[in-house]
């Protein structure tokens, strides 16, 4: 139920805040995390015929820990940078550009 819960915190976060100016740059941990949440974007949402994608389930247990320990996380940072995010959305905005950006750059594949 956790990373439910992260999930609907970031879209919570994404909308729920104003666009004021973010201070600029991202530290390792958030690199990281973004890292790490474009490729769980990825890995949950099916492709198909018209470049479309929709969501279609959570990972797995392994997957996710597979994931994590691609990208240098524990469940424990994880949990830290979401109570950060929470009380910073504009770490959060710069957190999910770089996601977006890694989205992008990988041609969302």
């Amino acid at each position: 139920m956790r990373i439910r819960q992260l999930f609907l915190l970031a879209f919570v976060l994404t909308f729920t805040f104003s666009c004021s100016g973010p201070p600029q740059g991202l530290d390792d941990d958030e690199r990281r995390f973004a890292g790490f949440y474009a490729r769980y974007l990825l890995l949950t949402s099916v492709h198909v015929d018209d470049d479309t994608t929709r969501p279609v389930r959570l990972a797995d247990s392994a997957e996710l820990d597979s994931l994590l320990n691609q990208h240098g996380l524990t469940m424990e940072d994880v949990d830290r940078l979401v109570e950060h995010f929470a009380s910073d959305p504009d770490r959060w905005r710069l957190v999910l550009d770089a996601a977006r950006d890694s989205l992008e750059f990988s041609g969302g594949r």
